[in-house]
C-alpha cells in the first residue's frame, strides 16, 4: 500500500489496496486507521472533494467500518522498528 502525503489539516498521509478495497488514512497525531470495504469510486470521491476532512466527517467516518492500527511505542520514539525478532513458539 503506497501512502501520499496530503494537505488537510488532519490527515498526514493515505493509503488505498484496491485488491480489498481499503484506505488506509495516518492522522498528524499519528492515528492509523484503515476503513474497509471502502470502493475505488469513493476513494475518487474522496481525493477529489474540496475539502477533505468535512468528506471525512461526514461520509467516511459515519459510514464504513474500520480498525486503529496500534504501532509499536519503540518505533513512535526513534523512527525504527527493533532488529531483534523474538522467537515466541514453544517448539
Amino acid at each position: 500500500m503506497e501512502m501520499n502525503n496530503w494537505t488537510e489539516t488532519d490527515i498526514r498521509h493515505i493509503g488505498y489496496t484496491k485488491e480489498h478495497e481499503t484506505l488506509k488514512l495516518k492522522f498528524h497525531n499519528r492515528a492509523v486507521y484503515e476503513y474497509y470495504e471502502f470502493p475505488p469510486e469513493e476513494l475518487d470521491n474522496f481525493t477529489n472533494t474540496d475539502s477533505q476532512n468535512e468528506f471525512f466527517t461526514r461520509i467516511i467516518r459515519r459510514f464504513y467500518f474500520y480498525s486503529r492500527t496500534v504501532i509499536l511505542i519503540k518505533f513512535l520514539l526513534n523512527g525504527s522498528f527493533p532488529h531483534r525478532v523474538i522467537n515466541q513458539s514453544s517448539g
